[in-house]
């Protein structure tokens, strides 16, 4: 279990490997060989190296983090990320540099940057009434601002306050209320289970780094929320605590799938919720304690820069390839410490558990959230699956891997007793294919479109339509977590041609059956065809390549056909 010193000692030293990164004019030089820009990261591990200056006396940190601190200020074009940052280090500078002679004359520059701000290049995604995490990011920021009791010119967002303020009411009232979907359910919680994140698509990522905005609000100005608008903080609660898989990873589907900011946002999340004492100390513990074992081991360090590994493949490969268009070392490292310091902050506040595991380590159990995220967890003995049972509801995400419908995640606890993710992370490009095995009918390749989830003598069972064509066949699918793996049935009829494809490691070997790698191996159905193994775009998991695995079968006569996955 982590501790705060264990949190500030981490951002410590990774602060420390940017400092000389910095800038004359408070740029961030990005380490990989194909950089991208910092964009607000310069602020966020700005004020990273202010608080390790404050920790550790390292003078040059505390040059380096006003430079980078102070880099917006010469700009025009303010995000409320960057607003969250620099209203969050100027609250805090102001509490522990007030008699520094830097720090006050970053102070006034900043004082009038902050107080000539007239607004924020906020975005919305659709559909309406517009919610996504900008928008709650946006409004905690502005509240923020508010906060620090700064001058505001004429027409500035602080001039505005009254306004600033009924604008962010609205946000958190009406049009959160109305934007979240229906709540899912789950055995390993005390109630329902509700998402609150980008309608349409509702990435994980994006629904505990929502949690959090919504926990700053609550902390600070807990009035701002109508009474029933709390159920749905703690109903997003319980979905964190529900969605975390046993070795910790949060982040299982949709974009930024398994980047380090999700799991410093479970840790600042879990550490809110010990602080509200609204979960139990056992549950949110558990997720702290596991986000953080797997932010420092599966994620670690970028060799020879000492940074942290946006994802994990970062480690093996100096490589943009398996993460998001919008992301970068600078952006997500700052992003990750900026939250990880406010956990550290929480933390010194409570009494923090000596121990913990997150439920689905603890115990089987199921979460069933069609309605909402979509997506599904199961664990029975030592096999948890996670499943998507839709693909993104956005246009622009509908071909994204990371959003196939079928099985997303499937982890198996070694006689060790350590959690192993069997299958590698979807790259985030490329053709996105179901999951699972997908009828051609009359030539059509078949969508699957699931409309209930069930859980029959210890399976998931999918049902629905296919839609092919002009045709509409049942769909029947079971997802059986057993042994060592899971096994993979489809209702087929006579007739049919099934087909499957299944990302591999780039170190898998085909085999007559299927393929084989160090850690598993899929066993197709008997009779199908396999053809030889495709190379594919980068992914996020330790994985850095990719292989795929494509089959086919004729059915000859209605029947079950299943397929097996499972540990090496």
């Amino acid at each position: 279990m982590p501790s705060a010193a264990d949190l500030r000692a981490y951002s410590d030293e990774i602060a420390a490997a940017w400092v000389p990164l910095v800038g004359p004019g408070g740029e961030i030089a990005d380490p990989a060989p194909q950089p991208r820009t910092a964009a607000y990261g310069n602020e966020m591990l700005g004020y990273a190296m202010l608080r390790r200056f404050d920790r550790t006396g390292d003078r040059q940190a505390k040059l380096a983090g006003l430079r980078a601190l102070l880099f917006p200020a010469n700009t025009t074009v303010t995000n409320p990320f960057t607003l969250w940052a620099l209203t969050e280090a100027f609250g805090w500078a102001d509490r522990h540099l007030a008699g520094d002679a830097d720090w006050l004359v970053a102070r006034r520059q900043l004082s009038a940057f902050l107080g000539g701000l007239t607004g924020t290049a906020g975005r919305c995604v659709p559909p309406a009434p517009c919610l996504s995490n900008w928008t709650l990011i946006d409004a905690q920021a502005k509240l923020a601002l508010l906060q620090l009791g700064l001058p505001g010119k004429p027409g500035s967002l602080i001039a505005r306050g009254a306004e600033v303020k009924a604008e962010a009411r609205e946000v958190l009232g009406e049009r959160m209320r109305h934007s979240a979907p229906a709540a899912g359910t789950s055995n390993w919680t005390n109630g329902p289970v509700q998402v609150l994140s980008d309608p349409g698509d509702e990435p994980l990522a994006y629904h505990v780094f929502s949690l959090v905005q919504l926990q700053h609000v609550r902390e600070d100005d807990p009035d701002l929320f109508p009474a029933r608008n709390w159920t749905l903080i703690d109903e997003m609660a319980e979905l964190l605590g529900a969605m975390t898989a046993p070795d910790g990873q949060v982040a299982w589907y949709g974009r930024s799938f398994d980047e380090s900011f999700a799991l410093a946002a479970a840790i600042r999340a879990s550490a809110g919720e010990l602080y509200s004492g609204f979960l139990s100390s056992s549950r949110a513990g558990g997720v702290l304690a596991q986000t953080w074992q797997r932010l420092r081991t599966s994620h670690g360090r970028v060799p020879g820069s000492g940074v942290i590994a946006v994802v994990p493949a970062i480690r093996q490969q100096l490589s943009y390839g398996g993460i998001d268009a919008y992301a970068g070392l600078a952006v997500y490292n700052g992003l990750t410490l900026l939250m990880l310091e406010e956990a550290a902050d929480l933390l010194d506040r409570i009494i923090v558990p000596r121990s913990g595991q997150a439920a689905s380590a603890r115990r089987d159990g199921v979460l069933i959230d069609r309605l909402g995220s979509g997506v599904v967890a199961m664990r029975r003995g030592r096999v948890w699956i996670g499943v998507a049972t839709r693909t993104a509801g956005l246009r622009r995400f509908r071909h994204d891997p990371r959003y196939r419908m079928g099985l997303s995640v499937l982890q198996v606890r070694d006689a060790g007793g350590r959690w192993r993710s069997v299958l590698p992370a979807p790259p985030p490009t490329g053709e996105s294919l179901p999951a699972i095995p997908v009828p051609v009918v009359h030539g059509a390749t078949c969508e699957p479109s699931v409309t209930a989830v069930r859980v029959v003598d210890q399976r998931l069972v999918l049902r629905g339509r296919w839609r092919c064509g002009s045709s509409r066949p049942l769909l029947d699918v079971a997802i059986r977590p057993s042994g060592g793996g899971v096994t993979v049935t489809v209702a087929a009829r006579r007739g049919w041609r099934l087909t499957g494809a299944v990302d591999v490691p780039g170190s898998a070997h085909a085999l007559s059956d299927g393929a084989r790698w160090a850690t598993g191996r899929i066993t197709v159905p008997r009779g199908a065809t396999v053809a030889p193994l495709q190379r594919l775009a980068a992914s996020s998991s330790s994985h850095a390549e990719l292989k795929r695995l494509r089959w086919s079968l004729p059915v000859r006569r209605s029947r079950e056909v299943a397929m097996r996955l499972a540990a090496g």
